[in-house]
């Protein structure tokens, strides 16, 4: 993804941030429930 741009370290980061935001994202979204609350954690045994 980063082999044609000029700068290829902005590039990757770029990437890099962009991965960390859709990370946020499902990671937040994951916890929710439809209703948009934050579910409870389970407690694994």
């Amino acid at each position: 993804m980063t082999a044609y741009d000029r700068n290829e370290r902005a590039a990757e980061r770029a990437i890099s941030e962009v991965a960390l935001e859709a990370y946020h994202y499902f990671e937040i979204r994951g916890k929710t429930s439809e209703y948009g609350r934050v579910l409870p954690q389970v407690e694994q045994p």
